[in-house]
């Protein structure tokens, strides 16, 4: 089985695990397979966010930095691609359940600065 297989079949805590154990150094993939994953988990990840537990929010944290670190080594930056799909769910999330210190995806903080810090 393919690390990109069933994607639009896994909920949210199938993804987590997928990404969870993934090794960034290892991980191969073709840039739209890395977008499709990047686009999956990222779209259920926004349909369960009012509903996760904080110790849920940290192990889907760990598993996005984790696809995100993994495509960006499979495949390069591709003009900010990774850093962007990272901001805008954060912005998304942030927008729909607001801001939590204690969750990293939902710390504003990073967002105006990364954003602030991708400009030329």
């Amino acid at each position: 089985m393919s690390l990109f297989d069933d994607l639009d079949r896994l909920d949210l805590p199938a993804h987590v695990r997928r990404w969870s154990v993934l090794d960034p150094q290892k991980a191969a993939g073709e840039v739209s397979e890395w977008m499709a994953a990047a686009q999956q988990f990222a779209a259920r990840l926004q349909a369960d966010c009012a509903q996760l537990s904080v110790d849920q929010w940290r192990s889907a944290t760990d598993a996005w930095l984790a696809l995100l670190a993994a495509a960006e080594r499979s495949t390069g930056m591709q003009g900010n691609e990774w850093l962007l799909r990272d901001l805008w769910l954060r912005a998304s999330l942030l927008d729909a359940v607001g801001p939590r210190l204690d969750v990293p995806l939902l710390d504003a903080g990073p967002v105006p600065e990364r954003t602030l810090d991708a400009m030329p």
